[in-house]
């Protein structure tokens, strides 16, 4: 059992493809924009949904605008970024503009 659940998007990318995005061998194909990925991540939001517990995403895709689109599409109420990232990321959802 578990209250909350926080998946952090650069250990899931590196498992789920079997990358280290710091080994320059591998890491060009360190991508999130695998479906498989955005699937995951949508089926872990129902999941939370469905058992009424809050789903975090964080990690670098979570602080960058231009994933916010997938992010709500899949499901994802809350992330969590640095806090130098909060600004750009309210003024994106306010003008929905996603760079």
């Amino acid at each position: 059992m578990a209250d909350f659940a926080s998946v952090g998007t650069n250990d899931l990318i590196q498992y789920l493809f079997a990358v280290d995005r710091n080994n320059e061998q591998v890491s060009y194909d360190y991508r999130p924009d695998r479906e498989v990925f955005w699937r995951l991540i949508a089926e872990m939001a129902a999941a939370a949904r469905d058992l009424g517990r809050p789903l975090t995403v964080c990690g670098e895709l979570a602080a960058e605008p231009c994933h916010l689109p997938r992010l709500l599409e899949a499901g994802v109420k809350a992330v969590s970024v640095s806090p130098r990232m909060i600004a750009a990321l309210r003024a994106a959802l306010r003008k929905k503009i996603f760079v």
